[in-house]
């Protein structure tokens, strides 16, 4: 949170204005903002989990990597196992791994369907996540989480991949290994797979634009890349374009 406190400070003092606790749609509307601004950013990250869609993902003992982590930094109750399986390969998944283990489990494991230089996060990142005890599972992708009778984790099946084509993100597909599945012993699983946004503060621009928004200006909602993938070209000093390349709009992004 301190760290978290500087970045927030060195925003301001550079002349960005932050009005807190301020809900679109109860608050203010879209369209107000619109009318107010030249234009406008939407930024309001991935927060919505998607799912591995693996049987055993309704089991007691399974929570998505956003709402655990959401519950530890508000000091909320969270119960937490003592083997922990989390799987992906992003920050989400390096947070939450970390963090069960301060919270008191005795083991945490990374389980990732690429290997290391694939990962999205630095290895920075990496060498921390291990320094605290994390230890990394490479080529391995869920199959089914494991009931022990009584509606709880018991376990979890993987199965080993090995990486194929690029796919449309320009990354290596992992292609299953037949017959390679194995099981890991485990009483929670955090999956950190994906997120979505909620663009439900979007108003009547949320359902036809779905995951795809992007800058807006004073005229029309601009079709951009997802949420998550908006946060780096603008800050590159670049403005933000589609995939053939052509200016979303005219808005400049240059410092």
């Amino acid at each position: 949170r301190d760290v978290i406190e500087l970045d927030v400070n060195w925003v301001a003092k550079h002349g960005v204005e932050f009005h807190y606790n301020v809900e679109i749609g109860r608050d203010i509307t879209l369209e107000e903002l619109r009318r107010r601004h030249d234009a406008v950013v939407v930024a309001t990250g991935c927060m919505y989990p998607v799912a591995m869609n693996v049987p055993g993902e309704e089991l007691d003992g399974v929570i998505y990597g956003v709402d655990f982590l959401k519950r530890a930094n508000l000091g909320q109750p969270q119960w937490v196992g003592e083997h922990v399986v989390v799987i992906g390969g992003g920050y989400t998944a390096m947070d939450s791994s970390r963090t069960a283990l301060r919270l008191g489990a005795k083991t945490s494991t990374i389980f990732y369907r690429r290997g290391p230089e694939e990962m999205v996060v630095d290895e920075e990142e990496q060498h921390e996540t291990r320094f605290e005890g994390v230890v990394f599972e490479y080529f391995a992708a869920p199959v089914e989480v494991l009931d022990d009778g009584n509606g709880r984790v018991k376990g979890m099946v993987f199965q080993r991949v090995r990486l194929g084509a690029p796919d449309a993100s320009g990354r290596r597909s992992p292609e299953p290994i037949p017959g390679s599945e194995f099981t890991i012993p485990c009483d929670m699983v955090i999956p950190c797979t994906s997120q979505a946004p909620d663009n439900n503060v979007l108003g009547e621009f949320g359902a036809p634009l779905n995951r795809h928004v992007g800058v807006t200006d004073t005229r029309e909602v601009v079709e951009g890349g997802s949420l998550s993938a908006w946060r780096t070209a603008p800050l590159n000093g670049s403005t933000p374009r589609d995939r053939s390349g052509r200016r979303v709009n005219s808005l400049g992004f240059e410092f």
